[in-house]
């Protein structure tokens, strides 16, 4: 498990990949963003999936889908954005993903 808090769901699932000695798949269409974060990102530049995710958790396992099925019987959103893979490069959606850097916040800082 990993939380998901400076850089956004995209920057924990690169340290979450790291820290175990695997990559990582991740798929766009399968991670739930807010209309209202998208328009905001939108409107400031930002990436909403290198953004701040408190409140979120990554949680690698081999039954994902019996995860998330429990999970909303809980009342809990949750869903099956991707899955490990040999070696130790994170793509997103079949791209390699960048390094994470400081949140997308610091953008409007600087």
């Amino acid at each position: 498990m990993h939380d998901v808090t400076e850089g956004g769901v995209l920057g924990a699932v690169w340290e979450l990949a790291y820290a175990n000695g695997c990559g990582a798949e991740i798929f766009s269409d399968r991670i739930s963003i807010c209309a209202e974060t998208r328009a905001l990102c939108a409107e400031a530049g930002l990436d909403p999936l290198r953004l701040i995710g408190s409140g979120s958790l990554l949680i690698a396992c081999k039954e994902g889908e019996t995860l998330v099925h429990a999970l909303k019987s809980r009342g809990i959103e949750a869903a099956v954005i991707g899955r490990a893979i040999a070696g130790t490069a994170c793509l997103f959606d079949g791209d390699a993903m960048e390094e994470p850097h400081a949140d997308e916040l610091y953008k409007l800082y600087l």
